[in-house]
Order: structure tokens, then sequence, then C-alpha cells
């Protein structure tokens, strides 16, 4: 019985965490998009706002739903309020030897 709790107990605290979105992406991050646009991107741990050149801000509520690593590329899901689903790749740093 008790490894039943245990058992249940790690897999609540697993899906508690992958709620909110990973530190590794939390922050402030520059991107363009196909056609050259600038913006800024801020990620906290359950929401993310994108800025353009104008100033003008959207704010999108979201979830982490899935952590991939492959070939030294760290993709991380998330999931908007909305439905929308999206991928952030991540390279990983290469250690030097």
């Amino acid at each position: 019985m008790k490894n039943y709790f245990n058992l249940l107990l790690f897999s609540f605290i697993i899906i508690l965490s992958s709620c909110s979105g990973s530190d590794v992406y939390q922050g402030n991050w520059k991107a363009t998009d196909t056609n050259g646009n600038k913006f800024e991107i801020n990620f906290e741990p359950k929401k993310f706002s994108i800025k353009n050149v104008d100033g003008n801000i959207e704010t999108f509520e979201y979830t982490q739903n899935s952590v991939k690593i492959e070939n030294s590329v760290r993709t991380y899901g998330i999931k908007l309020s909305d439905g929308r689903a999206y991928n952030i790749l991540l390279p990983m740093k290469q250690a030097k030897g």
C-alpha cells in the first residue's frame, strides 16, 4: 500500500511540475518571423507575451506538455489556452573538451 501511495504522489508531482513552463526558456527572447519582422517574447511560468516593433503586446496563457531531447536539441511542447500547440526548440551547449 505504501508503494502505491508513493507512486501516486510521484505522479501527482510530475503532473503539477509539467503544468508550468521550464526555467530553461523563461525570460526575455528576441525573435524574427519568416518575413524578417522582429519581436520580443517574454516567457513566465504560465503565460508569455509577444511584443512587436510597434510596441503592441499580446499575452497568451500556456501549459507545458512535453520535453524531448534528441541530437543535442531540447524540444519543449506548449499548449495555449485556446488549444493551439507549439514546440520550442533550443540547441544544447556542447561540452568543451
